[in-house]
């Protein structure tokens, strides 16, 4: 008979997740995993395995998440204001800044392209499904009026996601997202 989990499984991922934000992968030990999670070792081992393991499970975590917020986003938005927020949605308010934060996926992307294939591969999985789902977002909204049709909706999600990512590649090296508003209302021209 299994014993039960003497942990709450979304809060380690979420503890695990803001370290690995904050740090990087290269940069985080088991033991500071073990500080911020609260968990002994071998609870930690037994329940989500080794440090890899733990990663992958949270960048499930997070695209699970991401995914829930940017369906919730686009249902009752028309396309500025859900790229807006799209471009903003890692920060509590859209002019609050972390330093060393951003994108958990496209940090991994950038990080550890070289060293990573099998963390690198999972997130390019999520990125990639992202894009497809913002070119569906942009089908549905010129079959609602919202945008033009002669917006070709696949291309317009390409264009949005490097956005994104070049935004999140800026924001891990310091640059406030208030200091990037600008770029984000020139990708939104394209809109016109």
């Amino acid at each position: 008979m299994a014993r039960p989990q003497k942990y709450n499984q979304p809060r380690v991922l979420n503890a695990a997740s803001e370290l690995f934000k904050t740090q990087g992968y290269r940069a985080t030990s088991i033991e500071q995993l073990l500080d911020v999670t609260e968990l002994s070792r071998s609870s930690l081992y037994h329940g989500f395995g080794n440090k890899e393991a733990l990663y992958l499970m949270v960048i499930d975590h997070i695209a699970a998440q991401s995914a829930v917020l940017y369906r919730d986003l686009a249902k009752s938005n028309p396309p500025e204001v859900f790229l807006r927020a799209f471009f903003q949605c890692h920060y509590q308010d859209e002019f609050a800044h972390i330093p060393g934060e951003g994108c958990l996926l496209v940090n991994t992307v950038v990080e550890l392209a070289d060293t990573e294939p099998v963390l690198v591969k999972r997130a390019l999985g999520y990125l990639s499904l992202a894009e497809n789902t913002l070119a569906m977002y942009f089908k549905n909204a010129q079959k609602m009026g919202q945008m033009a049709k002669e917006k070709n909706p696949t291309s317009l999600a390409k264009f949005f996601m490097n956005t994104k990512k070049g935004l999140m590649v800026s924001v891990r090296h310091g640059t406030p997202l208030k200091e990037l508003s600008s770029v984000i209302e020139t990708a939104l021209l394209i809109l016109k």
